[in-house]
């Protein structure tokens, strides 16, 4: 209210003014606050009746008392009086001291108040973030939660403002981390923040997806058990002991076919029926065919394996060591090339002429760039990540991670980007 009376001495009486006069008495106090909310504020003191008039009234005498004794137009215009000027001086000096001597004493006390809240709450952050990275580094992919939705607020951006300050100072502390741990420490950062945002305990949702039934296949069973259900009222209405509500439904279904013999509707109905049965089994044989022979074009091999209804298993698979002696000693062989072959001579003379790949480094603007154009409505892929863009410490760090190793790591970094952000 006093940043109200304020801006209304000046004649400046807008939301953005008082906004910025809030902002200079209090520069380190709430800083996600805005000018809306600053005004939806005074508005709510009041209609509310928060204060009394009485005071509303001391704080608005207080603002004008303290502009009255502020220089004006007329401490120009006696500049040849060193007397006047002096005391104008000594009165307005007097009361800047008093002015930033309440205010300065108010504001230090509320800005270690909320430095020390922060450095707890960062405190409480970091443990829960080294809790939740122990237990994300001992399962694999496939074992992470889905983690739920959360609706934009300010409460949101404060922890993801903690987290940010968390994981940067985890990375700056271990230059040394490979992609799979950033990964690592990004799904730990976002557990904890769903975590304390939703309150709610998190636990593993099953991955086996319902059988979904074809649109198509829905509506004609929706028919049939629309018409079942009108042939069990037509025969419970011709029982001799009926309801007259089983009566008034008998008569609804005649009128709206516009058949009143109940026999002759009652045939059509079951035929009906049967029609739309044997539509169902033509709709799914023609799906069936389909797919086999589209199944037989792009892979014969699984085509006939389902046919004869084989499932390849592998029984004892080989060692590690086993795979590696094989491999080692086919590739360990030094191969006979012949360098005079034709197709060599050929192929050299047609390229060249062609220049070769200009380098080119991967900056953090490029990184940013790719990140911020991902939709963050989609789901997430394999390692249940999305909303990278949250995250601006792993820009940087991602963008120093592919020239680090230099380019022997290339193929590997391209694989491990591929798996993460491109499922």
């Amino acid at each position: 209210m006093r940043c109200y009376y304020e801006a209304e001495v000046q004649n400046i009486k807008s939301e953005k003014n008082v906004f910025d006069i809030w902002r200079r008495r209090n520069p380190n106090v709430r800083p996600n606050m805005t000018s809306t909310t600053l005004s939806s504020q005074r508005r709510f003191i009041m209609n509310k009746n928060k204060l009394t008039n009485d005071e509303l009234e001391n704080i608005k005498r207080s603002v004008y008392e303290e502009h009255e004794n502020l220089p004006d137009d007329n401490h120009y215009q006696i500049q040849n009086d060193p007397e006047v000027v002096s005391d104008e001086r000594e009165v307005t000096n007097v009361h800047e001291y008093n002015y930033l001597n309440d205010d300065t004493i108010e504001v230090v006390q509320v800005t270690e108040e909320i430095q020390s809240y922060r450095i707890e709450v960062q405190s409480t952050m970091e443990e829960e973030f080294l809790h939740e990275l122990n237990s994300v580094m001992n399962i694999s992919f496939d074992e992470r939660v889905r983690l739920p939705k959360v609706l934009e607020s300010h409460k949101l951006n404060s922890y993801i403002t903690d987290c940010n300050a968390v994981i940067k100072k985890h990375i700056d502390n271990n230059p040394s981390l490979d992609l799979t741990r950033i990964n690592h420490l990004i799904f730990a950062g976002a557990m904890v923040v769903t975590k304390k945002f939703k309150k709610v305990s998190i636990e593993k949702t099953s991955n086996v997806k319902k059988q979904n039934i074809p649109k198509w296949q829905k509506r004609i069973q929706d028919k049939i058990c629309e018409w079942r259900k009108e042939v069990s009222i037509l025969y419970e209405s011709k029982l001799s002991q009926v309801s007259d509500k089983v009566k008034y439904k008998a008569y609804k279904i005649k009128k709206r076919y516009h058949i009143f013999d109940r026999v002759q509707l009652d045939e059509i109905l079951k035929q009906k029926i049967n029609a739309y049965t044997q539509r169902i089994n033509r709709y799914k044989k023609r799906n069936e065919t389909y797919r086999q022979n589209k199944m037989f074009n792009e892979d014969k091999k699984r085509f006939y394996q389902m046919l004869l209804n084989k499932n390849v298993t592998i029984q004892n698979p080989p060692s590690a060591q086993t795979a590696q002696e094989f491999w080692s000693n086919l590739w360990s062989v030094p191969s006979v090339i012949n360098h005079e072959a034709d197709w060599m001579e050929r192929e050299s003379e047609r390229f060249e002429n062609t220049e070769g790949m200009m380098e080119f480094n991967i900056t953090n603007e490029d990184l940013i760039e790719a990140i911020q154009n991902t939709q963050n409505w989609k789901a997430p892929g394999w390692d249940s990540i999305q909303n990278l863009d949250r995250i601006p410490k792993i820009y940087e760090f991602n963008s120093k991670q592919r020239h680090r190793d230099g380019s022997q790591h290339c193929l590997h970094y391209a694989l491990v980007l591929c798996m993460f952000f491109g499922d």
